[in-house]
């Protein structure tokens, strides 16, 4: 069997002695034998480059810095470095004769199969392991949310005057932003955004403007825009009803990420955007959200 385990554990050994001091020569020239037999080498380079990839996909701005890792392992993490502790790490699991045997062992027909189907073993389980994993994902998350209920209690009891004054840690106060536009201020273009708390989408009808019973249609959006924002900035009606553009949008809300045993929900919304075509120069009144149940829902600066 290849030496993958020992090859892991001998990465992270750190000795101040050499092999040549706790093993006899030719215990450690048998040692080195049977990892070249094995290709060692070419499997610990190999495990340093699919290392630094696994990690340059975990976190992608550390491409830029790729060539400087690769730099490093090729000074620090060289097999020159590397092999002395290797070796005496597999000297240390066999003995010189334990040693003798395995070679002879891959030197027979079936040893060489072992060696060269391997990977191909290794990676059948491995995708084996990930479909399971895969298939399982809903109980996972199922697992996730109960402990994460469980932990917020923890943190409410551990920290019972910090759970009062910090309302992140009331996961329904959690903000959502359920809608994105723009504004000009001053010349430049505003990046703004619509929130609501968790708490309050909860509450919100999920009735479809397409549904028969809906009430507020698209001539009631207006008037509410007009009479509970728009009016209050001094813009007149006529000025308001030839310039006013209305759209119909929604945004489909998940519980997932506060644990909570709600149920998603679609809220349906009509943006009222009154730009008079300014261009830039002058500020634009920004737009605002008119919700389903009748209120409204100004934006605010998206911050950075």
């Amino acid at each position: 069997m290849k030496l993958k385990i020992l090859l892991t554990i001998a990465t992270y050994l750190i000795v101040s002695s050499t092999y040549a001091e706790k093993y006899k020569d030719t215990h450690c020239d048998a040692a080195r034998r049977l990892i070249e037999f094995e290709g060692g080498k070419d499997e610990y380079v190999k495990n340093l480059r699919e290392g630094l990839e696994a990690q340059i996909s975990l976190n992608p701005q550390l491409a830029k810095f790729r060539s400087i890792f690769t730099k490093w392992q090729d000074e620090y993490l060289s097999w020159e470095k590397f092999e002395p502790q290797y070796v005496e790490a597999v000297c240390g699991v066999y003995s010189e004769d334990e040693i003798s045997k395995l070679i002879d062992f891959y030197s027979t027909e079936i040893g060489m199969k072992l060696l060269s189907k391997q990977d191909d073993l290794m990676k059948e389980v491995i995708t084996f392991s990930q479909k399971l994993a895969l298939e399982h994902q809903p109980e996972l998350q199922i697992m996730i949310r109960e402990r994460m209920k469980e932990l917020q209690i923890e943190v409410k009891n551990l920290f019972p005057e910090w759970s009062e004054k910090n309302d992140d840690a009331d996961p329904m106060q959690k903000e959502f932003e359920i809608h994105q536009t723009s504004s000009w201020d001053g010349g430049d273009m505003q990046n703004m955004v619509f929130v609501l708390n968790a708490a309050r989408i909860i509450t919100l009808p999920s009735n479809s403007p397409f549904d028969d019973e809906l009430k507020l249609s698209v001539k009631n959006s207006l008037d509410i825009a007009f009479d509970q924002y728009y009016s209050d900035l001094g813009i007149a009606r006529e000025k308001y009803e030839s310039n006013a553009e209305i759209s119909l949008d929604s945004y489909l809300w998940s519980p997932d990420s506060i644990a909570t045993e709600h149920e998603e929900k679609r809220i349906w919304f009509y943006e009222i955007d009154l730009g008079f075509g300014s261009g830039g120069v002058l500020n634009d009144p920004p737009s605002v959200l008119v919700l389903q149940s009748g209120e409204i829902l100004k934006a605010k600066k998206k911050v950075k």
